[in-house]
C-alpha cells in the first residue's frame, strides 16, 4: 500500500466577507473613475484570493405616503480566504463571517434555466473571454433597466496564488504553450482565428508582465433570476448583448451552472482565465443603480435609469467632502419651485432652521401655500432697517469684525481707497455706523463728501432702528422696492448677521440657509466675502448654505464666487443661455451635457453635480406638492 496520501483539494470559499460602498461609476468624473479602477487593481493584487461580488434587486421606494415608485437597490462585497484579511483601499460597512446573502433553495434544473423553490427562475452566463478593449466598468451596467429582472448578480474570483506555489510558473507555461502553438502555425500559414486571438492575447499579456503588471487568474459569472420565464429569458439575452457589446464574450451554462448559483465550485474547476491585475480592475463590478445618500430626501428622478435620486443637504464622507449646494438657471427653468420642495422636504424629513434671504419675494408664499411655519420679514426703503455693521460685528461674538464690513461700505459710497484705514478707526471706535460718520465728517472733510452719503436720504434707514430678530427657528427675508446698490448693501448685510446667527444656534441643528438671486451681490468681492464665509465655515456648524443665480458664469465673478462654486458640492444646473457654453465647459461639463443645458430641456430638468459624480435629472414634485401648488 502506497505511503503516499492524496492531497485533498482546497475550496475556494471565502472566509470572510465585507460589504462595501459601491459608486455611481460612469457617472463619476474621469479623474475620480480612473482612481476606483487603479484602487481595485492593487486590493486584487493584495490578496491570494478575491471574490467581487455584486447584487442588483428591483424594488420599491415610498416617495411620499401611499406613493411608490420602482427602483433598483444594489449591494456589493468583497470576499477573502482569512479570517483576518480585510480590504486595504475600499471602505466597508458590514463585516460577514458567512455568505451574507442566502442561496435560494433550488427545486430542479433543466437544460435552460433553474427553477426555484420560491417560484422564481434563474439562469447562469459565464463571462467566458475577453477582448483586448473592454469598456471600463463595465460589470457595472450589466442590469437591463428597460426590462428590469427581480435580480442580478455579478459573481468575479481573482487568484493570485492557486495554493501550489507555482503560480507563475503556470502562468508563464500557458503564454509559452499559446506563443509555441501558434508560431508553428504561422509556419504553415494555417493558423485559426481562434487560436490567432488567443496568441494577441498572450502577446498582450506578455508584454503587461514584462511592464510588471501582476499575473492573475479570473473567472466570472452573472445570474439573471426573476419570476417570469420569457423575462428571465428576455433580461438574459439583455445582459448578453450589453456584455457583448462591450468586450465581454459569455456563454449560457447549461445543467451544470447550478453549481455556479451556489457557489460550490472547488478551485480546480475549469471555468479560469489568465490575465492581469489592471486588466481585470477594469472589469470593476461595484456600480450603483440609484443615487440615493444617507439619511436622505426626494430630489427627482435620473432621466438615464429612471430611479430616484436622493440627497442629504447636510451629509458629507460619501461622493461629497461639502454640505452646501446651488441652483442655476434662467428664469422659467424651475429653480425657485426646486428651492422650495427642497426646504418643504427638508422641514417634514428634519425640522430644521431655516434662513431665507429672498430679494425679490420669491417664496414667502411658498412657505405660506406649503403651511411651512416661519416669520416673514419685509424690508423696505421707507422704514428702519436696523442692519448697522458696527452692531452687527458687536454682537456676532467674535465671527466678524468691522474690518470684514469696510469694503463693502467703500465701494458702495465710492469711498476713495486711501480712505479705508480712517473710516476703519472710526468705525471701530463708534456705538454705530451714523456716529462713525459723524466723527469722520468732524476730521476729514474729503471723505465726508462721500460718507454722508451713508445716513442721508433712504440710505440711512439700512442701518437706523433695531436689529433684526433672528431667535425665530425659520425666517424668511423679503425686501421691498428699493435701488441696486442698496438691494445689494442690504442682502451682504444680511448674509452677515446670518452667519453671526449659526454662531449662537446648537450646532447639532440643521440649519439651511438659502440665497435668492445672489448674483446681485457677487460681482463685488467685499459682498461676495460674506456669502464665501458661510460656504467655508458652515460645515463646522451643521449649515448648509445654498445660493441661486441665473447662469454658472456668475460664479466666475472673481476669486470668492470661485471658492463658492469649489464649495457648492450638489449642483443642479438648469437652462442655460447659448451663449454660456464656455463657461458651462469650464464648469466641467462634456459636450453632450452642455448641449442639453442650452436646448431649453424643460423645466425642472437639469444636471445634478454630487460631488464627483453628475447625471441629468428631472426635478418632481409629488402629487401632494402639486395639488399644494394648483391652489390659489
Amino acid at each position: 500500500m502506497s505511503s503516499k496520501v492524496a492531497k485533498k483539494k482546497r475550496e475556494l470559499s471565502p472566509a470572510v466577507w465585507y460589504e462595501v460602498i459601491g459608486t455611481p461609476f460612469f457617472l463619476e468624473e474621469e479623474k475620480q473613475r480612473d482612481q476606483l479602477l487603479n484602487d481595485f487593481a492593487t486590493e486584487i493584487k493584495s490578496h491570494k484570493y478575491t471574490v467581487a461580488w455584486a447584487i442588483g434587486k428591483k424594488t420599491q421606494i415610498e416617495i411620499e405616503e401611499g406613493y411608490l415608485r420602482n427602483s433598483t437597490e444594489s449591494k456589493f462585497y468583497l470576499g477573502f480566504l482569512e479570517q483576518d484579511e480585510k480590504p486595504i483601499l475600499f471602505k466597508y460597512i458590514n463585516r460577514h463571517n458567512t455568505l451574507p446573502e442566502p442561496r435560494k433553495e433550488i427545486d430542479y434544473v433543466t437544460d435552460t434555466y433553474i427553477k426555484f423553490k420560491d417560484g422564481t427562475y434563474g439562469q447562469v452566463v459565464w463571462l467566458a473571454g475577453f477582448e483586448k478593449l473592454v469598456l471600463e466598468g463595465i460589470l457595472s451596467v450589466i442590469y437591463p433597466l428597460d426590462i428590469s429582472p427581480s435580480q442580478t448578480e455579478v459573481f468575479l474570483e481573482v487568484t493570485t496564488d492557486d495554493g501550489s506555489g507555482k503560480f507563475e510558473q503556470r502562468f508563464r507555461s500557458y503564454l509559452g504553450s499559446i506563443l509555441s502553438r501558434s508560431a508553428r502555425y504561422i509556419a504553415h500559414t494555417n493558423i485559426s482565428s481562434n487560436l490567432l486571438e488567443l496568441k494577441n492575447n498572450a502577446d498582450d499579456l506578455q508584454s503587461r508582465i514584462n511592464e510588471g503588471k501582476q499575473p492573475i487568474a479570473i473567472r466570472g459569472f452573472v445570474t439573471v433570476i426573476d419570476n417570469d420565464i420569457s423575462s428571465l429569458e428576455a433580461a438574459t439575452e439583455k445582459v448578453q448583448f450589453q456584455l457583448n457589446r462591450f468586450g465581454v464574450k459569455t456563454k449560457l451554462l447549461k445543467k451544470i451552472h447550478f453549481i455556479f448559483y451556489q457557489l460550490k465550485h472547488d478551485r480546480f474547476h475549469a471555468y479560469w482565465k489568465y490575465t492581469t491585475n489592471n486588466y481585470a480592475a477594469l472589469l470593476y463590478p461595484f456600480g450603483v443603480f440609484r443615487i440615493e445618500e444617507q439619511d436622505s430626501i426626494f430630489l427627482g428622478y435620473d432621466r438615464i435609469s429612471g430611479n430616484p435620486i436622493y440627497i442629504n443637504p447636510w451629509l458629507t464622507g460619501i461622493w461629497k467632502t461639502n454640505p452646501h449646494g446651488l441652483i442655476t438657471g434662467l428664469s422659467g427653468s424651475g429653480k425657485t419651485t426646486t428651492a422650495g420642495v427642497l426646504i418643504y422636504r427638508a422641514v417634514k424629513k428634519y425640522d430644521p432652521y431655516i434662513y431665507v434671504i429672498d430679494p425679490m419675494n420669491n417664496f414667502s408664499k411658498f412657505f405660506q401655500k406649503f403651511e411651512i411655519p416661519a416669520k416673514i420679514i419685509t424690508l423696505e426703503k421707507e422704514k428702519p432697517m436696523g442692519l448697522d455693521p458696527v452692531k452687527i460685528a458687536m454682537n456676532s461674538g467674535g465671527v466678524l469684525s468691522i474690518n470684514d464690513f469696510v469694503g463693502i461700505l467703500l465701494s458702495s459710497y465710492n469711498i476713495p481707497p486711501q480712505g479705508r484705514g480712517f473710516v476703519k478707526k472710526e468705525l471701530e471706535s463708534s456705538e454705530n455706523t451714523e456716529e462713525a460718520v459723524d466723527r469722520i465728517c468732524q476730521k476729514d472733510a474729503e471723505i465726508c463728501k462721500y460718507a454722508q452719503d451713508m445716513v442721508t436720504g433712504y440710505d440711512r434707514n439700512i442701518w437706523a432702528g433695531e436689529g433684526i430678530d433672528f431667535v425665530s427657528k425659520r425666517i424668511v427675508i423679503n425686501l421691498g422696492d428699493m435701488p441696486d446698490y442698496m438691494r445689494k448693501i442690504v442682502m451682504t448685510l444680511l448674509t452677515a448677521s446670518t452667519r453671526a446667527t449659526l454662531n449662537r444656534i446648537d450646532r447639532k441643528s440643521y440649519k439651511p440657509v438659502l440665497m435668492d438671486e445672489a448674483h446681485r451681490i457677487f460681482d463685488d468681492e467685499s459682498s461676495a466675502y460674506f456669502v464665501e464665509k458661510l460656504y467655508r465655515e458652515g460645515r463646522a456648524l451643521h449649515a448648509s448654505t445654498w445660493t441661486i443665480t441665473q447662469s454658472i458664469r456668475d460664479y466666475y465673478y472673481n476669486q470668492r464666487t470661485e471658492t463658492i462654486l469649489t464649495q457648492a458640492e450638489t449642483q443642479i444646473l438648469m437652462n442655460h443661455d447659448g451663449s454660456e457654453k464656455d463657461a458651462l465647459q469650464k464648469a466641467g461639463l462634456n459636450d453632450e451635457e452642455i448641449e442639453f443645458l442650452t436646448n431649453n430641456p424643460g423645466r425642472g430638468q437639469g444636471i445634478l453635480r454630487l460631488g464627483s459624480i453628475k447625471t441629468f435629472v428631472n426635478v418632481t414634485l409629488t402629487e401632494k406638492e402639486l395639488e399644494v401648488l394648483r391652489t390659489e
